[in-house]
């Protein structure tokens, strides 16, 4: 039979087949057994799992959790066993708008008994709420936003179920699909039976949910959100003042348009010596109430979301709680200061006052509004003139004398303005500012009153100039180059006569469009540091010698 015969082809085809299945096998076999020798495989199943634990981020939903957990198993056949095998890996589910159910029924039947995390940012359908719902008895962590229909359905349903391991409670019917859902969130309550069936609740959050409570368990936060701002908050005072009372050990208490009346007269001081965070969104005489009706330690972070306060007679008297709060003995030291008074539509849009007990080093690039402030007041004047009422009324109030940091970027203060505050901070000697019309200002203040820095830390998101035209010029370009000037104004006469006076000049430009000269500052300063771009904050030092 010759090789072009049919039936040699055929058979032969056949037997090289069979052949090739071998040496595949043996192939995979080697794989394994060589994949085996690297370090990652001869550790223990137990280290393996709280490695790839390490990639879930808990708080997330985007990229899809489901998605990051099904892309690990891919990697190797070991890693797909040991994954299906740890219940602990399924466990964290976050879910946003793409989520869907059956990433939600693969997670939970995967999860097996572990205590369970579950956050749905987005429940839009009347079944994943059910589904949750069959595993109450394990869930340790309970955050459903969404859909005011769903969200208070699920609301409604918890009342059927028993959640023993219960401590962490989300209900956040944000979404608003028409103006019939919108009244029946309105009008939704917050059953109290519900904390009988969660006996070891610790935490609770409410979003335009009514809390119509005498009491409470012994919560360690809690944190409730008005229906609307613009209308009456849902519990009168006399009621949150009994349900405080009966919850001493409350640890975070956050408060946003909830109180629409006044405290009434005679009413004893709350004392929650365990508060550790109090926020209040509010009307500032209803913030004033609540302040001065609780008593809490000195190491409180105090956060007021002030409305309608848009002159200095307004923020007067809420301030002499706060005097005392940050002056009591056992209060940490505050360092630095963040001023923030945004122009949109050529109006102060707001302006906050932020104290930190941290220092901002300019050489890690640390972003100020990622921690939490000691202290914190927002308010909205409505001219320059209530600005600096408001803020030299606020910054008096302040422990000044160990203010030593400053962080101006977001400040659009006029000359005058930034006149009054530098006198107000006699300490300071570092300061950040964002190089545009806000910081020339600052830079001509502090050169007429003669004030000299150690260190000043330079900001700047201009764009630089499309070089083919595509794009419109920022129009902060045009600010550039007086800010510069203001910056030399304030530095060279002070050198001139005492010799150098800054310590260090940091310039961080994200979008290179300074075109920053080093050596044209390295006779006005010790240190010139220079970063362009968003990478991870390195710099080119020089020191002049």
């Amino acid at each position: 039979m010759t090789e072009s015969h049919p039936s040699y082809v055929i058979s032969r085809r056949a037997e090289i087949t069979k052949q090739l299945a071998i040496l595949n096998a043996q192939i995979s076999l080697l794989k394994g057994e060589y994949n085996a020798l690297s370090s990652v495989s001869i550790l223990p199943n137990e280290i393996l799992v709280q490695i790839l634990s390490g990639v879930q981020d808990p708080t997330s939903t985007y990229p899809n959790p489901l998605l990051v957990l099904t892309r690990l198993m891919l990697v190797c056949k070991h890693w797909c066993e040991v994954m299906l095998a740890s219940p602990t890996l399924w466990s964290k589910i976050c879910g946003g708008w793409q989520y869907r159910s059956n990433c939600l029924t693969v997670q939970l039947a995967r999860s097996g008994e572990a205590p369970l995390l579950i956050k749905l940012s987005r429940l839009g359908n009347q079944f994943d709420g059910p589904t949750v719902l069959q595993h109450a008895r394990r869930i340790q962590t309970l955050e459903i936003g969404g859909s005011p229909r769903y969200v208070l359905a699920f609301m409604q349903d918890m009342a059927d179920f028993d959640f023993p391991i219960l401590t962490n409670l989300v209900l956040n019917p944000i979404e608003r699909a028409s103006e019939s859902e919108d009244d029946t969130a309105s009008e939704a309550i917050f059953p109290s039976e519900l904390f009988e069936r969660i006996p070891r609740l610790c935490n609770l959050s409410l979003s335009r949910i009514n809390a119509r409570w005498e009491t409470l368990p012994p919560l360690r936060s809690l944190s409730l959100t008005a229906h609307s701002p613009a209308g009456n908050g849902p519990l009168p005072f006399s009621m949150l003042v009994q349900f405080l009372q009966s919850s001493p050990f409350l640890e975070t208490l956050r408060l946003d348009m909830m109180i629409p009346e006044h405290a009434p007269e005679g009413v004893q001081k709350i004392t929650l010596s365990h508060l550790t965070v109090l926020y209040i969104r509010d009307f500032i005489q209803q913030c004033e109430a609540l302040v001065k009706l609780l008593d809490f330690p000195p190491t409180t972070q105090l956060q007021l979301y002030t409305q309608s306060v848009n002159n200095g007679s307004h923020v007067r008297d809420i301030l002499l709680p706060i005097r005392r709060h940050l002056r009591a003995p056992g209060a940490p030291l505050i360092q630095t200061l963040v001023l923030q008074a945004p122009f949109i539509a050529g109006s102060i849009a707001h302006c906050s006052v932020s104290c930190f007990t941290t220092n901002f080093d300019s050489k890690q690039g640390a972003a100020l509004d990622e921690w939490d402030g000691h202290f914190m007041i927002n308010t909205h004047p409505r001219n320059a003139p209530a600005l600096r009422q408001i803020l030299s009324k606020i910054l008096k109030a302040l422990p000044s004398q160990s203010l030593t940091f400053l962080d101006a970027t977001q400040a659009q203060f006029s000359r005058p303005t930034w006149k009054m505050t530098l006198a107000l901070l006699p300490a300071l000697h570092t300061v950040r500012l964002y190089v545009g019309a806000g910081g020339a200002n600052f830079c001509d203040a502090a050169s007429e009153m003669k004030v000299s820095f150690t260190a000043i830390d330079l900001r700047s998101f201009i764009r630089a100039r499309d070089p083919d035209g595509a794009q419109e010029d920022d129009p902060e370009l045009e600010e550039i180059a007086p800010f510069f000037e203001a910056l030399k104004r304030l530095l060279l006469p002070r050198n001139r006569t005492e010799g150098k006076t800054l310590g260090r000049l940091t310039v961080r430009d994200y979008f290179g469009a300074l075109n920053f000269e080093r050596s044209e500052w390295e006779e006005m300063a010790d240190k010139v540091e220079v970063a362009i771009g968003f990478a991870a904050y390195r710099v080119e030092e020089s020191s002049a010698g």
